[in-house]
């Protein structure tokens, strides 16, 4: 019942849009408010620096890396997953959370970064109101990719969050929540 604010992190951001694509009749009349929190709708392979280099080799070494992905994972989600001030406990929580899943599970996505393309629903996104966050050193979805959405999502507003990584919900967990707050307000 009542309206709905939908808010997607990476992953989450594309199913957003999926959804729009699939249902457009949902968005302005039920979907009033989204918050797309760094994510992309297309192109990553060949604009992230991380997944350009990262792919190839994963896909390679999947098998051993199962194995010994425990052993230097923190400084591979610190550099790759957050930005530069990130906090301990931000990269313990982001680390803990990327070793609870297989590797082949991580790769089964990764050819949707190669061909994905979803800028034919940002129109019906633009329906609702729309909140686009991006990290200035978001190394897997980077910035320039939040302002595209922001710039194609009619009347969408882009929160660049200074130095958070891929991250954001951790380490912009403030404007994340103030984008939300924001959307109820304006909705009651």
């Amino acid at each position: 019942r009542g309206p709905i604010i939908l808010v997607g992190h990476s992953l989450g951001g594309m199913a957003i849009m999926e959804l729009a694509a699939a249902h457009p009749d949902l968005f302005g009349k039920r979907v009033r408010g989204v918050v797309l929190v760094a994510t992309s709708s297309g192109k990553l392979a060949r604009t992230s620096p991380a997944l350009r280099r990262l792919i190839p080799l994963v896909r390679v070494a999947s098998p051993v890396l199962d194995w010994g992905r425990a052993f230097n994972s923190y400084s591979v989600i610190r550099r790759w997953g957050l930005g530069p001030h990130a906090l301990e406990r931000h990269v313990d929580m982001t680390n803990e959370m990327i070793l609870q899943a297989p590797t082949h599970v991580l790769m089964d996505f990764s050819p949707l970064f190669l061909d994905l393309d979803l800028d034919h629903a940002l129109e019906t996104i633009g329906k609702a109101s729309t909140i686009v966050i991006g990290g200035t050193h978001d190394q897997l979805t980077p910035l320039k990719h939040s302002r595209r959405l922001a710039d194609r999502i009619p009347g969408a507003r882009l929160v660049a969050v200074e130095d958070a990584g891929h991250m954001i919900p951790f380490e912009g967990h403030q404007q994340v929540t103030e984008a939300i707050e924001g959307l109820v307000e304006e909705m009651a």
